[in-house]
């Protein structure tokens, strides 16, 4: 099938329905294991691997952060929680409670709900 033809065949198909979906997830969850092994492995002491995991958290949370939206909105900010009193109050309202409670730090995201977000000008 020549590249014309896939083109013609592509735009005949339509989307499968979507189930019902909640309108934002319960929680996203980054969990970096592993930390100490990777320091071993280049002969670094363990601190190194937590830091070089720091490291990885700030570039997901740029990257988050950075990510395009409709109409360059961005509506959401992110939050890291590292804070064992704060993390526990997490676990708490959490349905993932207890990775949470447990967790070394969690990025928030929150997001922001406005009803003129998308509007245009007519």
């Amino acid at each position: 099938m020549n590249l014309l033809s896939r083109i013609r065949t592509l735009t005949r198909i339509r989307p499968a329905p979507e189930p019902d979906l909640p309108e934002v997830a319960g929680s996203v969850a980054i969990i970096l294991d592993g930390n100490g092994r990777w320091a071993r492995k280049r002969r670094l002491p363990t601190a190194a691997g937590h830091r070089a995991g720091a490291r990885t958290v700030r570039r997901i949370v740029e990257a988050g952060r950075l990510t395009g939206s409709a109409m360059n909105g961005q509506p959401w900010h992110f939050i890291v929680v590292d804070e064992k009193d704060a993390l526990n109050q997490l676990g708490a309202i959490a349905r993932t409670g207890p990775y949470v409670a447990q967790a070394p730090l969690a990025v928030v995201v929150s997001l922001e709900r406005r009803s003129d977000q998308y509007e245009t000008a007519a």
